[in-house]
C-alpha cells in the first residue's frame, strides 16, 4: 500500500487492468460537480441572511415611522420576525463554517511517491482519493441542503409576520 494511500485512509479498491484516467476523470467530474452544488446552496443561504436583514432593516424604520408603542399583537408579530431572523444567522453562520471539506489527493504526496510507481497506478489513487473525498463530503452536503430548506421556512415565517405586522398598523 503507498503513503498516499495511507495518508487518506481509503480501502483500497481493486487496481483495473486498464482504463484508470477514465475512472479518474469521472471521478474529478463527480467530486466538482458536488463542489458546485456547495457553491450553489452557499449562496442561497447568503441570499437569504442578506434578505432578512433587509426585512429587518424595513421593520426597524416602520417602528421609527410609527413614533408610538405598537400594539400587542403587531409587536408579537415583530418578535416572531425577529427571532426567525436570529435563527437563520445561526444556521448559515454553522451552515457556512462548521464543515471541512475533503478535497481529494495530497498533491505533496503524490510528489514524493511519483518516482516509485508508474502513472497509472498514481492516477487510479487519485481517482480513489477524489472518490472518497466525495463520499466523506456527502453527508456534509445533506446537511447543508436542510440548512437551506430550513432557513427558506423560517425566512417565509418572517416574512408574513412582518407583513401580518404592517397589515395590522394599517387597518
Amino acid at each position: 500500500m503507498c503513503e498516499l494511500q495511507k495518508a487518506n485512509k481509503a480501502k483500497t479498491r481493486p487496481f483495473p487492468d486498464c482504463g484508470s484516467k477514465s475512472v479518474y476523470e469521472l471521478s474529478v467530474i463527480r467530486w466538482q460537480t458536488q463542489q458546485q452544488q456547495i457553491d450553489s446552496i452557499d449562496t442561497k443561504i447568503g441570499n437569504i441572511l442578506g434578505f432578512g436583514g433587509a426585512l429587518v432593516a424595513i421593520l426597524l424604520g416602520i417602528l421609527a415611522i410609527l413614533g408610538k408603542p405598537a400594539y400587542c399583537q403587531v409587536s408579537l408579530l415583530f418578535c416572531i420576525s425577529g427571532i426567525a431572523y436570529i435563527l437563520i444567522v445561526i444556521i448559515s453562520l454553522i451552515s457556512y463554517f462548521a464543515i471541512k471539506w475533503k478535497a481529494g489527493p495530497d498533491l505533496t504526496e503524490v510528489w514524493k511517491i511519483s518516482r516509485e510507481y508508474s502513472e497509472d497506478k498514481l492516477v487510479w489513487w487519485a481517482a480513489e482519493s477524489f472518490t472518497k473525498s466525495y463520499e466523506d463530503n456527502d453527508s456534509k452536503l445533506q446537511l447543508k441542503a436542510i440548512a437551506i430548506r430550513t432557513n427558506i421556512v423560517l425566512f417565509g415565517i418572517q416574512s408574513a409576520a412582518i407583513v401580518s405586522g404592517i397589515f395590522l398598523i394599517v387597518q
